[in-house]
């Protein structure tokens, strides 16, 4: 079979370029070299979607078959399924990063705030800055979730 970018395969797949990433690296999906070899996609995801959005799925025989109405609609929705749990996942992951990188901001609050509190200077409130970084990241994992939305 052909050899393709990851991106075409992410595309023939009906997935986004970071299932196809994290497939690659969870060792779900091979690759040879930079490529993918579309036998592999066919192996992996069970089927692949031709340039026309008409799903293509292999027979017993090792034949393409096109499939349509009913099934085709079916194959559409289980790919969206399957999207919307990945988005879901990164969601998580992200939500979590952002949930330790928080916890990380107030315990160096209260440690700037135990040794201000032994020099005796009051006057170091680091807040504004931590209320920044949480914005910051905020804003940072909503591009993130944008971004993989879009690219799909």
């Amino acid at each position: 079979m052909a050899l393709i970018s990851k991106a075409k395969a992410a595309k023939l797949a009906g997935v986004s370029r970071t299932t196809i990433h994290r497939y690659v690296n969870d060792g779900k999906l091979s690759m040879t070299g930079d490529k993918v070899d579309t036998s592999e996609l066919i192996r992996v995801f069970g089927s692949i979607s031709e340039q026309s959005d008409t799903p293509v799925q292999v027979n017993n025989s090792g034949q393409h078959v096109t499939t349509g109405g009913q099934d085709g609609l079916q194959y559409k929705i289980s790919l969206l399924e399957t999207q919307i749990d990945d988005v879901r996942k990164d969601r998580d992951h992200w939500r979590g990063k952002t949930d330790e990188l928080t916890e990380l901001l107030k315990a160096e609050q209260d440690n700037i705030r135990l040794l201000t509190h032994q020099t005796g200077d009051k006057t170091a409130d680091n807040w504004p800055l931590q209320k920044i970084a949480i914005i910051g990241l905020m804003v940072f994992t909503g591009a993130l979730i944008w971004f993989v939305l879009t690219s799909t």
